[in-house]
């Protein structure tokens, strides 16, 4: 993610031991990145799952877009320009290209199932498709529209885009199909 005034970073831990058994300092990393808030889901039920993370992540959200990011997934180095170019649209919903890459490797894997339901969007700019592509990453989320719907993600630890990608779609009145990649899932 790069560093970038206009650019709020939330980064949700949701209970894991992992900054101790790294031996992370997060007084270090807020003083090296002013722009991340860190949140911790401490709860007495252990790990809650993505969804209750990102919902914790969707109260603290202040800007235009929301755009979500997953642990072990990365913006493309061209993640800076693309925000620049559409920083100022008016959709509710813009969709991105990504690219699937293999996690020990890196090497780029074919094209999946939801790319190509996104290329068909793009043509065709039939929103119904942009129903099956159910994660959200690689998308550019109004905040108002979460805002006003109150769109929120199910705390079910599996399939928690699902419901959220519905929401959004089905209260979007306007999307854009941009022909960047901005995200590499892995």
């Amino acid at each position: 993610i790069p560093y970038r005034e206009d650019v709020q970073v939330i980064v949700v831990d949701d209970n894991s031991d992992i900054l101790e058994s790294q031996g992370i300092n997060l007084l270090h990393l807020s003083e090296k990145y002013p722009n991340v808030e860190f949140v911790f889901g401490k709860n007495e039920n252990g790990r809650r799952g993505a969804g209750y993370a990102r919902n914790l992540g969707l109260e603290r959200a202040k800007g235009k877009w929301v755009v979500f990011a997953d642990a072990d997934d990365f913006f493309s180095k061209e993640f800076n320009q693309v925000l620049n170019l559409y920083i100022d649209n008016e959709s509710d919903l813009i969709c991105f290209k990504y690219q699937c890459v293999d996690s020990d490797t890196l090497k780029q894997l074919p094209e999946s199932y939801y790319m190509n339901m996104l290329k068909i969007a793009d043509q065709t700019h039939n929103k119904k498709l942009i129903y099956n592509m159910p994660a959200m990453y690689s998308k550019f989320v109004k905040r108002d529209l979460i805002t006003k719907y109150n769109i929120r993600f199910q705390e079910v630890l599996f399939s928690n885009d699902n419901w959220f990608n519905l929401q959004v779609v089905f209260r979007t009145n306007t999307f854009y199909v941009a022909n960047e990649v901005i995200y590499c899932y892995a």
